[in-house]
């Protein structure tokens, strides 16, 4: 059976106990003038030999002692590696995250851009009417582009640092923009 680190301690702390007992009698017997008979000589050599067991314990305790630093260390970098492989594997999602946000940041371009466009005819028709927007057209896009940003992607308008809107500004594009359409085209 497997010795522990207690019962090693327990067992060096009973040595230990031993050789005092043994030191206290070798020097009464000392001072009793015995020093050198066969029972002083007797007690020496179990107080060498208890000596010598104690040193292996000490020993054993160390060679324990390592070995569960040694098991500690292992699940540490057990647990480190498959920390790496998580990290691996939230490092790829990561990355695919932002190419989806990059592909939604060019296809909002392109959506801008057809958008302006369309603003752009949209006002060349009013006045060709005679429906003159005065302006207000090409003028709420932007601060509507920025309502409709806190209203659908909160979290990206504040990553991206735009400048922030009341709730009830808070709208889709489409309703922003249809407020300032010249009345004529809604018929």
């Amino acid at each position: 059976m497997a010795e522990t680190e207690q019962s090693l301690a327990a067992r060096a702390q009973s040595l230990t106990d031993e050789v005092a007992r043994l030191d206290g009698m070798i020097a009464e017997s000392v001072a009793d003038g015995e020093g050198q008979s066969e029972l002083v000589g007797k007690m020496r050599l179990k107080r060498r030999r208890l000596l010598d067991e104690h040193s292996d314990l000490d020993k054993a305790l160390a060679v324990l002692k390592r070995r569960r630093a040694d098991e500690a260390e292992k699940a540490r970098e057990q647990n480190r590696q498959e920390a790496l492989v998580r990290m691996r594997a939230q490092a790829d999602e990561f990355l695919e995250a932002s190419s989806a946000v990059d592909a939604a940041l060019e296809a909002l371009e392109d959506a801008h851009n057809r958008l302006h466009l369309a603003s752009l005819d949209l006002s060349r028709s009013a006045r060709m009417a005679g429906e003159s927007d005065g302006g207000r057209l090409a003028n709420i896009i932007g601060p509507a582009m920025r309502w409709a940003a806190w209203h659908g992607a909160p979290g990206a308008s504040k990553d991206m640092q735009v400048p922030r809107t009341p709730g009830h500004r808070r709208s889709t594009l489409r309703k922003s923009l249809e407020n300032v359409i010249p009345a004529v085209a809604k018929r």
